[in-house]
């Protein structure tokens, strides 16, 4: 009889959602198939894990085929790693349907058997919001089946053709479905990571000067360029030193977002909605809100959090006049997210991975 052998070419890994998943997808190299919980078992065990509540969780095998370098013979090979592999696919999962995925490691790897993580999961305890509940997100409204994961195809084995695109679209999207697992314990930290997730897309993208400066400031340059002896040379200095992390962050949100955005809210009320007017200085406010934190240690946890109604814009008030001033123009963390979940999206569709023609 033939023994029954692992291939050095496949890789598992066992992935969970507390979100209610269907189907599955396949092609040669790639697969994502339902993992069963008390199929076998007698009772009620099955349909508890299907119903909405903190400790609702759906299990899934990932695998895929990679091809190993060739092995010179006499010569100790590396041990290969796909472990960044998991959390990858994860992201990509996460940016596509709006919703939180976990990876626990791997079940093979290398020809070899593995333990994944068995510590028992946590309850969610913001179960009922989008990232987390068992219906498709408002945006596009993609089904909750893994049938659809092939619009992401491209991305999750990292195939596509522009490096410089695949490599900040991974980062950005670790970012944002970190975000997504750090909610439930450090809101705060939460939000940092969708700005940190803004900051990589905004460095794909160029401006020109009338975005990145303020009127004074590009008067100034201008002045430096024409009465200077190296004038040109300095301007182009100064311009390198100004690196404008923040006016970048906000003209890449401002035109990532399109009317489709706009037209759709998980706010129980548009009173609490994003709202196309106002837009840019929304977008301000959430960077300002993360520097604070950041330089002044300032505790924004109550302020991140939706307080009525699932609100995405802020109604949270705070002692510190400086502190409010920031706070009430910005988001909370179920308003910034939405942000930059489309903004991922429209910056896959628009990098050549057809996702929706409504991000066209």
């Amino acid at each position: 009889m033939e023994p029954l052998k692992l291939s050095d070419e496949i890789v598992r890994f066992l992935v969970s959602s507390p979100c209610l998943f269907s189907g599955s997808y396949e092609t040669a190299d790639f697969s994502i198939e339902q993992a069963w919980q008390g199929m076998y078992e007698r009772g009620e065990a099955a349909a508890f894990m299907t119903q909405q509540h903190p400790y609702s969780r759906s299990y899934f095998i990932v695998s895929a085929r990679l091809s190993q370098p060739p092995k010179e013979a006499g010569r100790l090979q590396p041990l290969a790693t796909f472990a960044p592999l998991g959390e990858h696919v994860c992201s990509c999962l996460s940016v596509l349907y709006g919703k939180r995925f976990d990876c626990h490691g791997f079940l093979q790897t290398i020809g070899l058997f593995c333990v994944p993580e068995l510590g028992p999961v946590g309850p969610v305890r913001l179960s009922g919001i989008g990232p987390t509940n068992h219906q498709p997100r408002p945006d596009l409204g993609i089904p909750l089946s893994f049938v659809h994961a092939s619009r992401m195809a491209p991305l999750f084995l990292l195939q596509h053709a522009d490096a410089k695109f695949q490599q900040r679209f991974a980062a950005a999207a670790r970012y944002y479905r970190r975000s997504l697992e750090l909610l439930d314990r450090d809101p705060d930290l939460a939000f940092i990571d969708l700005v940190t997730c803004g900051e990589i897309l905004a460095s794909h993208f160029t401006f020109d000067d009338d975005v990145l400066y303020d009127e004074e400031t590009r008067d100034l340059l201008a002045r430096i360029e024409q009465e200077l002896h190296d004038g040109p040379k300095a301007a182009r200095y100064l311009k390198g030193r100004l690196r404008q992390v923040k006016r970048r962050y906000v003209a890449t949100v401002v035109k990532l977002l399109n009317d489709t955005f706009y037209e759709n809210t998980e706010a129980k009320s548009r009173h609490y909605a994003i709202e196309k007017e106002g837009i840019e200085r929304r977008i301000k406010s959430t960077y300002d809100l993360r520097s604070l934190f950041i330089h002044t240690g300032q505790d924004v946890l109550d302020v991140v959090l939706p307080r009525l109604d699932d609100n995405e814009i802020q109604l949270a008030w705070v002692a510190d006049k400086e502190a409010m001033k920031v706070v009430s123009a910005g988001l909370t963390f179920t308003g910034l997210e939405r942000v930059m979940r489309f903004c991922l999206l429209r910056f896959v569709h628009m990098n050549g991975v057809s996702i929706d023609s409504r991000l066209d």
